[in-house]
Parts: structure tokens; sequence; C-alpha cells
């Protein structure tokens, strides 16, 4: 499942898998260092780049531009982490009201807001995201 995949990705999936041989919260604690090592292994060279090589404002600012996606990107990493708790909370009620569901047109109904949500998730990723892409490849150009 694509929740799954990028919860655990991120460090965020509340249930253990059984299989692991990597203990769970080194396994936490190793993905959050990455994410944040990946994140910050493109914002400061940039900032070095901006302030110390480029000398033309027009060009800085277009720079800028992407340094700035960059961080509003470990900013809204950084309150995920903040609220990790209430995140991990949040999918284990949601995990359990699948489970306690006994009426069928009720889980049919589940079924189909959580595919249309599902949907709304994508579209709104693949914009923003396809946003920071656009950012990266056509204003430096």
């Amino acid at each position: 499942e694509i929740n799954r995949f990028f919860f655990r990705l991120i460090g965020m999936w509340p249930f253990p898998r059984m299989n692991s041989f990597i203990p769970e919260i080194m396994e936490t604690v190793l993905l959050n260092i990455a994410c944040f090592t990946l994140l910050l292994s493109e914002i400061i060279p940039t900032i070095i780049y901006i302030f110390i090589v480029l000398k033309d404002i027009h060009l800085r600012l277009k720079v800028m531009g992407i340094m700035l996606f960059t961080i509003a990107t470990t900013i809204k990493y950084g309150y995920v982490l903040l609220y990790k708790k209430e995140i991990k909370n949040c999918l284990k009620l949601i995990d359990e009201d699948w489970r306690n569901v006994v009426n069928s047109s009720a889980r049919i109904l589940m079924i189909d807001r959580a595919r249309i949500g599902r949907r709304l998730i994508i579209m709104c990723a693949i914009f923003v995201y396809l946003n920071g892409v656009a950012m990266r490849v056509i204003v430096p150009l």
C-alpha cells in the first residue's frame, strides 16, 4: 500500500514489522536522520552558492526560490515529526475503525470515501511536488 510505504519511509508507521532485524526505534531514528541529512545537504550548499558565488541579484532571486521550496519542505517534515505521536494515534484509530465496522453498507461507504480521499491526496501531492520539480528545472533556464 502507498500509505504504508511512505509512512514507513519517513519513520511514521505505527505498526511494527514482524520480520524486521533492526529494532523499530533504531530504524525510525536512522530514517529521520537520513531525511534531514538529505534536505540539509541541498539547503547548505545552495545558501553558500547564493551568498558567496552569485553576484547578480536576478540570479540570486531565481536560485532563492528553489532554496525556499526546500526550506519549506524541511519545515513541513519537522512539523510532521513534532506531531508524530498524534499522527500515530490517528492511524491506530483509523485501523481500529476499519476492524470494528460490522455493517456491510457502512464498510462500502468507508471504502468509497477512502478511495475518494486517496485520489485527492495523490492529486495534491502531484500538484505540489510537480511545482517543486518545475522550480528546479524551468526557473534555472
